[in-house]
């Protein structure tokens, strides 16, 4: 009696980088290894409240309602908010070096200072076992 065994070939089925942590990812084709060690603009940017807090969908629900659009070199965003009645405007980012320009429309939108730092390292949840998360199914 023989065991079968079957050879299985793991395959990447697709790339989701998160450039602004808590906000709507991007698919990409192809993505670096960064200088943390987690994939290169994954998390690179990341909101923060005057109280030196990150603002999340566990801490702040409005974020999401925020959609982000990457352009396909990922050398800009644009902001929108499609279901907020107070009128915030759709706006372009460069990216990832407008975070100042963005604070002021994060700051507009959630009424209150926000303070959007980068980092090309980013900014992981877990800063002991960063890196890439693969998901497997």
């Amino acid at each position: 009696m023989g065991v079968e065994t079957s050879t299985v070939s793991p395959w990447l089925a697709i790339i989701r980088l998160h450039p602004i942590k808590a906000l709507d990812p991007v698919q990409v084709k192809e993505a670096r290894i960064g200088p943390g060690g987690g994939l290169e603009l994954d998390r690179a940017w990341a909101l923060y409240s005057a109280d030196g807090q990150w603002i999340n969908g566990k801490r702040t629900a409005a974020i999401h309602l925020i959609r982000a659009a990457y352009a396909p070199d990922l050398n800009s965003v644009t902001l929108s908010v499609p279901a907020d009645r107070r009128g915030t405007p759709t706006k372009t980012f460069d990216f990832p070096g407008g975070s100042a320009d963005a604070a002021q429309w994060f700051s507009a939108f959630f009424d209150q200072l926000v303070t959007v730092r980068y980092s090309p390292e980013g900014f992981p949840d877990d800063t002991v076992a960063n890196g890439p998360t693969i998901i497997s199914t």
